[in-house]
């Protein structure tokens, strides 16, 4: 059952919230209108990506998000066909909203539950239970970003006027 909660903790509300972030992002910078069956299907495959990255253990942090976000632009350039400079643009865009976003994350949830209290899951060895806890601490970090990447998908496909697909027409 401790399974099921990580996978669901992890892989749902940490890693598939977030690619979904990035490639709402993506259709956003690039003023195209989403297929959600081709969104969704671009956001599981970069989530089950991410994880393999981030599972490399041989590698430090920062390299893990490099590797990310190249991940990233070569997913959209290569399955959603977008522009080269407004994918890089948006994978850019969504780790530096990632990064504000954990930022205010952890600053929200020290004062909720304590800095104690949070460097204890953070520091915790890597069983389920601990695993479960650090994911949960970062779900409201990967929800705000989708809706945020909603929001700005939203309005710049309402701008979009005069426009198709990124291209003056």
């Amino acid at each position: 059952m401790n399974y099921v909660v990580l996978f669901l903790a992890d892989g749902v509300l940490g890693y598939f919230l977030q690619s979904l972030g990035y490639v709402l992002s993506l259709y956003a910078f690039n003023r195209r209108k989403a297929d959600v069956k081709t969104m969704l299907l671009a956001a599981i495959i970069l989530a089950v990506i991410m994880f393999g990255i981030r599972q490399i253990s041989v590698i430090s942090f920062g390299y893990h998000t490099v590797l990310i976000i190249i991940s990233d632009i070569l997913l959209s350039v290569v399955l959603l066909k977008t522009s080269t400079f407004y994918t890089v643009l948006s994978a850019l865009t969504t780790t530096m909203s990632i990064l504000i976003l954990e930022l205010i994350n952890l600053k929200v949830l020290n004062f909720i539950i304590g800095h104690d209290i949070i460097m204890l899951i953070l520091n915790s060895n890597g069983n389920i239970s601990s695993r479960i806890y650090k994911s949960l601490l970062g779900a409201p970090t990967n929800v705000v970003l989708v809706l945020v990447m909603f929001v700005f998908y939203k309005l710049n496909i309402k701008r979009k006027k005069g426009m198709l697909n990124g291209v003056v027409e």
